[in-house]
C-alpha cells in the first residue's frame, strides 16, 4: 500500500472553534521522522497555536484560518522548526516575511463554507537550510483515496478527557471517499477536500 503524508490538508478535521490540530490517539513521533513539521509560536509566551509543512526552501504550507486575523506585520509570531516537544526552545527560529491567503478563502464558518480554501502559503525571511531535522515533505502527485496517511501534530492523548502531549504525536488514517465521510460531518465537503478515518478515538480535532 502507497504511503503518503497528510499534510496541512487535513485541517478540514478541525472544530472550528480552535486553531490547533490536536491528535487523537496517536503515538510519539520524532521530528527526525517528520522533518518538515513546523510550529508556530507567538513570541509574547512561546505557546505553539498551529502547525505547518515546509514545501520549499522559502515557504510553508499551512492553513488560511491560522493566520487570517492575525495582525501584520507578524513579527509576534515566530516559526519553530526541528523540534519535537512543545516546550523545546531548541529549535531553529524563523520570520514571516509574507502570507499569501487562498484568494476564495472567507473564513467563514457556516454549513457550506466551513474550511473550504483553507490553505495559506508562508514566506519566510530567510531560507531553510535542509538537514535532518528540517526539510521539506514530498508532496503526492497522485489520487489519494483509498490510501493509507499519516497525520501529524502535537495535541491530546484521547478525546474529550485525555492531556495535551508535550510530544509529536502521529496516526495513521485511511483516506476516505467524500460521500462516506459527509454523513460524519456537520458540514459540507467539497472536491476540493478530503477526509481520512481509521476508528473511534483517532483522528484530529
Amino acid at each position: 500500500m502507497k504511503w503518503q503524508i497528510l499534510v496541512c490538508l487535513c485541517t478540514i478535521l478541525i472544530r472550528a472553534s480552535g486553531k490547533s490540530i490536536k491528535i487523537i490517539g496517536g503515538q510519539n513521533a520524532d521530528i527526525a521522522e517528520f522533518p518538515f513539521m513546523v510550529a508556530f509560536r507567538y513570541a509574547s509566551n512561546n505557546k505553539i497555536f498551529c502547525g505547518g509543512t515546509i514545501v520549499s526552501r522559502w515557504n510553508i504550507l499551512t492553513a488560511a484560518h491560522c493566520l487570517f486575523d492575525e495582525r501584520l506585520p507578524y513579527d509576534h509570531i515566530n516559526i519553530y522548526t526541528g523540534i519535537t516537544c512543545t516546550i523545546s526552545t531548541s529549535g531553529l527560529i524563523h520570520e514571516v516575511n509574507r502570507v499569501d491567503f487562498h484568494p476564495l478563502f472567507t473564513n467563514k464558518k457556516n454549513k457550506q463554507e466551513m474550511y473550504i480554501y483553507d490553505i495559506a502559503v508562508v514566506t519566510i525571511k530567510e531560507r531553510f537550510e535542509f538537514n535532518r531535522y528540517q526539510n521539506k515533505a514530498m508532496l503526492p502527485e497522485n489520487n489519494l483515496e483509498y490510501d493509507a496517511g499519516i497525520i501529524v501534530g502535537w495535541g491530546m492523548t484521547n478525546y474529550p478527557l485525555g492531556c495535551i502531549s508535550n510530544q509529536l504525536q502521529q496516526a495513521t488514517m485511511q483516506i476516505s471517499h467524500n460521500d462516506y465521510c459527509s454523513q460524519w460531518f456537520p458540514f459540507k465537503l467539497h472536491p476540493e477536500q478530503f477526509c481520512a478515518y481509521q476508528g473511534v478515538g483517532i483522528g484530529a480535532w
